[in-house]
């Protein structure tokens, strides 16, 4: 089944909310690199999905990219 767009973005968002979280405990690193990627996959996905130009947008910080509402 294929995500709608909006479900891209819910997803990523939740992920990197899961990875600031996360980020408290230093032992959890490679979960949150995991969140990180996760993040970042479902903002590309979501970008295919409008089809237009967002490479700039990914080279953001995140929580530039989901502060500005440009996502939605």
């Amino acid at each position: 089944m294929k995500f709608l767009t909006n479900e891209w973005l819910n997803a990523a968002e939740l992920d990197f909310k899961s990875a600031n979280q996360l980020l408290q405990d230093e032992s959890l690193t490679s979960v949150v690199t995991f969140h990180c990627q996760q993040t970042i996959e479902k903002l590309k996905n979501r970008c295919v999905q409008i089809k237009r130009g967002c490479l700039e947008l990914l080279r953001q910080p995140l929580f530039i990219v989901f502060k500005s509402g440009l996502f939605y």
